[in-house]
């Protein structure tokens, strides 16, 4: 998994070099070569946009995130939280039996 998010990482930032050399040139001409421009510039940015959910998806699996930390600090803070005691589970068990 840690190969695929440097693959990613990689991809990610040549095409994001490659939309800054677009980002150079005249995407508004109403000509052939200008749309052609434009559709390459949004094939690009799609391309860019899934690379960074990958990137993301990736970091978050492996734990290289603060996400992974946060839910276990929510989950710990949750428990924290509960009614200590017995449960109403519990009280079956104590009861006699006739």
């Amino acid at each position: 998994m840690l190969v695929e998010l440097m693959r990613a990482q990689s991809r990610a930032q040549q095409v994001n070099e490659q939309l800054a050399t677009l980002r150079k040139r005249d995407l508004i001409a109403y000509t052939a070569c200008g749309a052609k421009r434009r559709a390459i510039y949004m094939q690009l940015r799609d391309m860019a946009d899934a690379e960074t959910r990958l990137i993301s998806s990736l970091s978050t699996k492996l734990r290289l995130v603060d996400q992974s930390n946060v839910r276990k600090a929510l989950a710990t803070a949750e428990r924290e939280k509960m009614a200590t005691g017995p449960r109403p589970w519990d009280f079956d068990a104590e009861r006699p039996k006739n």
